[in-house]
């Protein structure tokens, strides 16, 4: 019975097969996945140049390297959670983070009907509501820069007629003095 079945399980196992393979290769699957991480890592790409040897992350993660400097606890990070630092400071009975979360602080304050968070959106709603007109002014001051445009370029030839005239006009005899120029 089983070499009877033989080449139908040979079919299913092919078909099987070939299905999985397309799966690798689908839009969505591991190789093309594989391939767009390879494409992202391109030494020419920002990431492959960030994690090529000697890149910012070898630079970060270095001996002495910045983010050593930074969590290492006789760097800012350490000084931030030494006993007594500043988070402590901040943390303890009376300081400033239970001066904002208490009954009426800092928070309450922010928060309360007509306070800072309110008056801030309604500053946003008055901002919102300027948009539409600014946005109908646009058309109307385009209108006037083209008619600046054509009024400086109505006025050029009158401004060289007006030039050529005033010119003219100390070597016209009769002419009031208040027109001539001396």
């Amino acid at each position: 019975m089983s070499l009877l079945t033989l080449p139908v399980r040979v079919a299913v196992a092919y078909t099987q097969a070939t299905i999985g393979v397309a799966q690798l290769f689908a839009p969505g699957g591991p190789i093309r996945v594989v391939y767009r991480l390879a494409d992202l890592t391109d030494e020419d790409r920002p990431l492959g140049q960030a994690l090529a040897r000697g890149g910012a992350v070898d630079r970060l993660l270095s001996e002495g390297g910045v983010l050593v400097q930074l969590t290492d606890f006789s760097g800012p990070l350490g000084k931030l959670v030494e006993p007594g630092g500043p988070i402590d400071r901040a943390m303890a009975a009376g300081g400033p983070m239970e001066r904002i979360i208490a009954e009426e602080g800092l928070l309450d304050q922010l928060m309360a009907p007509g306070g800072a968070i309110d008056q801030l959106i309604q500053l946003a709603e008055v901002l919102a509501g300027l948009v539409p007109l600014l946005d109908s002014l646009d058309e109307p001051t385009r209108r006037l820069s083209d008619a600046a445009t054509s009024l400086g370029a109505a006025i050029r030839p009158l401004t060289a007629t007006v030039e050529a005239l005033s010119d003219l006009t100390p070597r016209m005899p009769g002419l009031p003095n208040v027109l001539r120029r001396d």
